[in-house]
């Protein structure tokens, strides 16, 4: 994919920079995801690495009834080496199978170590925007990092805690984490934060930019040479069968593998399974663009791509077919069932297809518009 799109990959691990394999393994974990600027689709180069963060705007008031953010100013890292004026929001990457709030439940936890602190945050209401750059770890390649802003509210009033973490007095605090971190976080003024160009507040939220997922950009030529080597006789498809083919493989929905000398079309399924309480949300019926409806009864799913994590998958299934907000469902990553299923497919006669089938549970939410931290 890297050479469809002219992206030259010989400067990874050179230097400082990480290793295809670790490249590849970012990827495979869903720590990013590779899409393409649709806004650039006649370039090259316009594949993008994409990461996601989640950002804390904590904010507190002075005695004086100042309002004070806190903003991390300083790292170092276990080696001894230090990254100082980073004047930055407290947040982490967001992992595939996290939404927000996990994300900032885990990171006051472990990062800021404010666990007896309260922390008010509605996550129903969040700022976005982008930032393009070049990564130093994976040079060549545009990186673009996709961030989520939300407002928290120390609820506390205990003197002894607040003074401890220099709470709104302009004071800072140190935070080990489990890896060897220590970070240096300071209390500032808005005025403050303006001074030194923090990105505090986005205002009116801005739309992602046109980022869809890279197509595969398969060889029609060798597709029909490839299922004729294995005893497929494609001309006897209904038309459009093959084109139909063709698309689902361009989009990676399926892909055709040589499994023990017979070739399979594998299609990835990620299904999944919405819970609330005892209630499990259904897919009951379909209706066309004609008004015909179809009778489904079974539950949501959608076509995995092979460079997309299943947790990403499943937060597709979730909010763009089911519009629910990802901060109001929770994913169970310890219950995850896997299935396969080899048959002969009825769309492409004579072209057996292998279904795997991973089935994720996904608990809902009782509030998430006022949800204390820790």
């Amino acid at each position: 994919m890297l050479k469809d799109h002219r992206i030259e990959s010989s400067k990874f691990g050179v230097g400082e920079s990480k290793t295809f394999d670790e490249f590849l393994l970012e990827i495979q974990t869903g720590a990013a995801s590779l899409l393409i600027d649709a806004s650039k689709h006649k370039m090259d180069q316009n594949i993008v690495r994409v990461v996601d963060l989640v950002l804390l705007r904590i904010e507190a008031k002075a005695a004086t009834g100042v309002k004070h953010y806190l903003i991390k100013t300083s790292e170092k890292f276990p080696d001894g080496r230090e990254r100082t004026d980073l004047n930055q929001l407290p947040g982490t990457k967001k992992q595939p199978h996290q939404n927000a709030m996990e994300t900032l439940q885990l990171m006051v936890k472990e990062r800021l170590h404010l666990s007896d602190c309260k922390i008010q945050v509605d996550f129903t209401k969040k700022e976005t925007y982008e930032e393009d750059t070049s990564s130093p770890s994976f040079p060549g390649i545009r990186t673009v990092y996709r961030a989520e802003i939300f407002e928290g509210t120390i609820a506390n009033t205990d003197s002894t805690l607040l003074k401890s973490i220099g709470e709104a007095d302009g004071g800072t605090f140190h935070a080990n984490d489990s890896k060897g971190y220590l970070r240096t976080y300071q209390w500032m003024t808005e005025a403050e934060c303006l001074r030194k160009d923090i990105k505090l507040k986005i205002g009116e939220t801005q739309d992602f930019s046109v980022l869809v997922p890279a197509p595969v950009s398969p060889n029609e030529d060798e597709i029909k040479a490839q299922l004729k080597e294995n005893g497929v006789n494609w001309d006897s498809w209904e038309p459009a069968k093959f084109k139909l083919l063709t698309d689902e493989l361009a989009k990676g929905e399926a892909a055709l593998v040589k499994v023990q000398e017979k070739l399979l079309r594998v299609v990835d399924i990620v299904v999944v399974k919405v819970m609330k309480e005892a209630a499990v949300l259904a897919e009951t019926e379909a209706e066309d663009s004609t008004g015909k409806t179809t009778t489904l009864n079974w539950l949501p799913a959608v076509k995995r791509r092979p460079d997309e994590n299943m947790f990403f998958a499943a937060k597709r299934c979730v909010t763009t077919y089911m519009w629910i907000d990802e901060n109001a469902v929770i994913f169970n990553t310890g219950s995850v069932l896997i299935a396969e299923e080899e048959k002969e497919s009825h769309t492409f006669p004579g072209l057996n297809s292998l279904y795997r089938k991973r089935i994720i549970t996904a608990d809902v939410v009782a509030d998430e518009s006022s949800v204390i931290i820790p």
